[in-house]
């Protein structure tokens, strides 16, 4: 009989173990690896939708979905891959249309922020450092804003993950701009 309880109290506490490293509200119960192993990787967005409203209205939406990017009435080809590596860099690469964009920065876990509601390593936050646009030829590094990014990590898994972003810019001629994104990324 002690042997039984001894055994059911380790169960407990190494599932509660587990359970303390969950970070995201939607992540698994039990994972293996730490989110930084989890998001380190190559990862393709499968799905994206992408809402502009200015003062609360729509006044522009894309989606992309597989391989195509709609907007509108049109559709053009469309892939988008990260690769997050382990120290802490990242490379996007956009292929519109056949055009290449390559975006190359820092990536980092937010901490946690009591007063925001935000838990720890429950956001990432991309730094571009350099951008590549086919189109000007140009090459755009150490960005004097920093061109941060912030996207909320809806749900981390081995080999998928859900993004959020929002960003509002106030204007004073056209009022609130507002931009949200969801993505839906799988890794390779």
């Amino acid at each position: 009989m002690k042997k039984t309880i001894f055994k059911l109290m380790i169960l407990v506490v190494g599932v509660s173990g587990f359970q303390s490293c969950r970070k995201g509200d939607n992540d698994p119960l039990i994972a293996l690896k730490t989110r930084k192993q989890r998001l380190t990787g190559e990862w393709k967005v499968f799905e994206m939708g992408t809402t502009y409203k200015e003062n609360g209205e729509v006044i522009y939406v894309e989606l992309v979905e597989n391989d195509s990017l709609k907007t509108g009435f049109s559709s053009v080809t469309y892939t988008n891959t990260y690769n997050f590596k382990k120290d802490g860099t990242f490379e996007n690469t956009e292929v519109e249309d056949g055009d290449t964009y390559v975006e190359k920065g820092n990536w980092a876990f937010l901490g946690k922020n009591k007063e925001a509601g935000i838990k720890n390593k429950e956001y990432i936050t991309l730094n571009t450092t350099n951008f590549i646009n086919p189109n000007s030829s140009s090459t755009y590094n150490n960005f004097e804003d920093g061109g941060f990014v912030n996207y909320e990590i809806y749900r981390l898994q081995d080999k998928f993950m859900e993004l959020h972003y929002l960003k509002t810019v106030k204007d004073e001629e056209t009022g609130n701009i507002e931009e949200t994104k969801t993505a839906i990324i799988l890794k390779k």
